[in-house]
């Protein structure tokens, strides 16, 4: 299987069949290569960074780019470019990806249309389109609140055309830069602030060229040219249907027009601002400003290598230690992961999924577990029920469906909070003896053991390590850790050869509680049936449970088309 590595080199040494468009030097774009990361990229005017955050930092944050927008507004502005130029507006489609055997929830604008419109199986809601699709994503759990960019939901605004044999070609690779260049105008955004970034993008099975667009140091989207796909063998070919695929994140055009320390002071407008009243947290815009203007580059993902130079690079010029720093800015990062987690909870459970312990509920109750903690530790004093009532007026002019959620969510709320309650107290003699065996080296496997079995969250072990005079230290990556280990366990179901057996005969649509099916094959402990009503794990919901005649089904997944029957074994 090819990398991503591997595309991108190879895409850039052919760079004038991909990258050399018309449409760019019309505009007066010129290609360079960064002196800093040492990536091709086109701007107007001669640079020497490539001008995204890494290189560059947010020189927008306190300096502002454009005419201000609020969130919105920025969609309304959107909106408005595009259909005016012939693309028809969409409504989103739901944030738990039900249509989908390979996502729990919906990751990006493109997702509501794999695989069948991109295949040109199924007509497109409009050709082209524009969208504003919600999503969420768990990929980065450990920067909400740090980076001042990353959430786990945000709005992807997609615009697509889908280029098929049947239709012609709608447009292509300078029609789409050429609008996205004309949309960033109309926010009053310069072409001196804006440089293209080359680059490739892979998902769901397709690929291609694309181009990422930055505005001092933000990337505010990337228009993706998807003409490539991976076959079952690994060999790969042209797409019949030729699609322009840009995602823009929504937010980011109201915080790059603002200024604002984060993303979601601005996102989040009015929600966060009682949330730091509640905790009598006084936000000192000063510091804020300064700290954030340099946190883009503070991605736990980039390594602990490079983690430590830009933290070293952060004390640097702002002439603070670290530790001070942290001491200073933490609880204002615990109020901006807490209100980008409440809302993730708004949007997916109105949407139908619930917190669980597995799929995609898992991730629900892992950012609501660590949401009560930092109310604990920070002592912010979460009002759940009002905070999940402002999520939804805020977005209410966008997308008045989550509205009709509230009372829902916050009835969920409401119980995995008292889950919660119970699991910490039971846990409270567990953490103890940890604490009493290891002091403040607590090995990440324990820790990873204790929120695993027993729901111990890492703030919840640090508040009560802190009451035996114990500073316990918790990998900044922390949730990120537990996603993996997650995701390690579950590999043995994919595993399971099935490439001897036919493709399941799915009568799960039929609202069928019991039924007549014949044992094609038994593998480990997996049962394979040449039909099935059991609902097996995936779009957003998790597998079925129930009974084979009297044999206990404790899940069900689906594996190339196959769906085995995960029995008790006990």
């Amino acid at each position: 299987m090819i990398t991503k590595d591997e595309l991108r080199k190879r895409f850039s040494e052919d760079w004038k069949k991909h990258y050399d468009l018309e449409v760019l030097r019309e505009y007066g774009f010129k290609r360079f290569r960064c002196k800093k990361c040492g990536r091709y990229f086109w701007s107007v005017v001669e640079r020497d960074t490539c001008g995204n955050e890494t290189c560059d930092g947010y020189s927008f944050i306190g300096n502002p780019v454009g005419n201000p927008h609020t969130y919105i507004a920025s969609w309304k502005t959107i909106e408005s470019y595009f259909t005016s130029h012939g693309h028809k507006s969409v409504y989103t489609y739901p944030s738990v990806a039900r249509w989908r055997d390979d996502l729990y929830f919906t990751i990006a604008s493109i997702s509501d249309f794999q695989p069948y419109v991109v295949r040109g199986e199924v007509e497109p809601p409009g050709n082209p389109l524009i969208i504003p699709q919600v999503c969420i994503r768990f990929g980065d759990i450990s920067n909400v609140g740090v980076t001042g960019r990353h959430c786990t939901n945000f709005v992807m605004v997609g615009q697509h055309a889908f280029n098929t044999k049947r239709t012609g070609l709608f447009y292509w690779k300078n029609e789409a830069i050429g609008h996205d260049i004309e949309m960033l105008k109309s926010f009053g955004v310069p072409l001196e602030e804006i440089t293209f970034i080359e680059d490739v993008w892979m998902g769901g099975g397709n690929f291609g060229p694309s181009m990422e667009y930055f505005v001092r140091g933000l990337e505010l989207g990337n228009c993706v040219f998807m003409q490539y796909e991976t076959l079952s063998d690994g060999s790969t070919r042209e797409l019949d249907t030729k699609v322009i695929d840009m995602g823009a994140g929504l937010e980011r055009f109201a915080w790059v027009t603002n200024g604002t320390p984060t993303l979601y002071d601005v996102a989040y407008a009015g929600v966060v601002e009682r949330m730091f009243e509640d905790a009598n947290i006084d936000y000192d815009r000063g510091i804020a400003t300064r700290f954030w203007s340099l946190a883009g580059a503070l991605d736990i993902e980039s390594g602990e290598k490079a983690l430590e130079h830009v933290k070293m690079e952060i004390s640097s010029q702002l002439s603070m230690p670290w530790e001070d720093i942290v001491a200073e800015v933490r609880p204002y990062q615990a109020v901006y992961a807490a209100a980008d987690h409440l809302k993730t909870l708004l949007l997916a459970v109105t949407d139908g999924q619930l917190p669980s312990n597995s799929g995609g509920g898992y991730n629900l109750r892992m950012i609501l577990r660590r949401t009560f903690g930092f109310d604990e530790q920070y002592n912010l004093n979460l009002d759940y029920a009002r905070i999940i009532k402002d999520h939804a007026s805020v977005i209410k002019p966008l997308f008045p469906h989550y509205s009709d959620g509230v009372d829902s969510v916050v009835a969920v709320i409401e119980e995995e909070k008292k889950k919660y309650v119970a699991t910490k107290n039971k846990a409270r003699a567990k953490v103890r003896t940890v604490i009493s065996k290891y002091g403040d080296k607590v090995p990440v496997e324990v820790l990873v053991r204790l929120y695993q079995s027993d729901g111990v969250s890492p703030e919840l072990l640090a508040a009560e390590a802190k009451t035996a005079g114990v500073d316990v230290e918790v990998p900044a990556n922390f949730y990120d850790l537990v996603k993996q280990r997650e995701e390690v366990e579950e590999v043995s179901h994919h595993e399971i050869d099935v490439s001897e057996f036919d493709e399941t005969i799915k009568k799960y649509y039929e609202d069928l509680f019991e039924m007549d099916a014949t044992v094609i094959g038994i593998k480990e402990n997996a049962v394979i049936l040449d039909r099935t009503c059991f609902y097996p794990e995936g779009g957003g919901q998790v597998g079925d449970t129930g009974y084979i005649d009297d044999v206990r089904v404790i899940d069900t997944v689906i594996r190339n088309k196959v769906i085995l029957h995960m029995i008790d074994s006990k």
